[in-house]
């Protein structure tokens, strides 16, 4: 076990509550698709830790194709105002600095934390603040099927998924899949089909039409 895994390891607690570290397969053919995937999957698994402080890490710089593409990952990254690191975790080139950049982060926001333990904000907003907060942190399980028989047409209604869906890039080619998984884990399928939704059927979440079939339905 490398130092790089054991500090993983070892701060594993805090990394989860405090701060988070991304580790991109740098190898892959969309590697910075593959970090909005992940920052989706995060939204769907506990809203609260998108939240959280991050380092992003292209890693397998050792592979030719993650060297070829850590540039544009790069620069789309950095384009959206975030910094990523590049490493080879095999060859722990660059890991030092990833340890030290994740545990910079622990650090400040341990401190935010103490800076702002027991503050609620001005008092004649904390109404709207707390209203905000709850639509954002509204998992994606929390929704409603609506079911239109003039049309038969169906829509699903819940912040969550409907955030979810805004969220996602569909210019990724496994967008799709992955949103298909989605809506299979939150329970959308199994409502729909509860509630009648035929193979054909018209279904509306947010923006998004999509029609049911055989993979949609499970």
């Amino acid at each position: 076990m490398n130092f790089f895994h054991v500090f993983l390891y070892s701060q594993a607690l805090e990394c989860v509550v405090l701060s988070l570290v991304h580790v991109v397969d740098g190898s892959a053919q969309q590697p910075e698709y593959e970090f909005e995937a992940v920052r989706l999957e995060l939204e769907l698994f506990s809203p609260s830790l998108v939240d959280k402080l991050y380092v992003v890490v292209h890693n397998k710089m050792d592979l030719p194709e993650a060297s070829d593409r850590w540039n544009a990952f790069r620069e789309k990254l950095q384009f959206e105002g975030i910094e990523p690191f590049c490493i080879s975790a095999i060859n722990r080139q660059g890991t030092h600095d990833v340890i030290h950049a994740a545990y910079k982060l622990l650090q400040k926001e341990r401190q935010r934390m103490k800076e702002t333990e027991g503050w609620s904000g001005p008092e004649n907003l904390s109404h709207v603040s707390e209203a905000i907060k709850k639509e954002r942190r509204a998992p994606m399980n929390e929704f409603e099927v609506f079911h239109d028989k003039g049309t038969n047409t169906w829509a699903v209604v819940g912040a969550g998924i409907q955030r979810f869906v805004q969220m996602t890039n569909w210019q990724y080619s496994d967008s799709l899949k992955r949103f298909q998984h989605a809506l299979e884990a939150c329970g959308v399928n199994r409502a729909l089909m509860k509630q009648g939704a035929k193979e054909g059927d018209t279904v509306i979440i947010g923006e998004v039409c999509i029609h049911t079939n055989q993979s949609t339905m499970g």
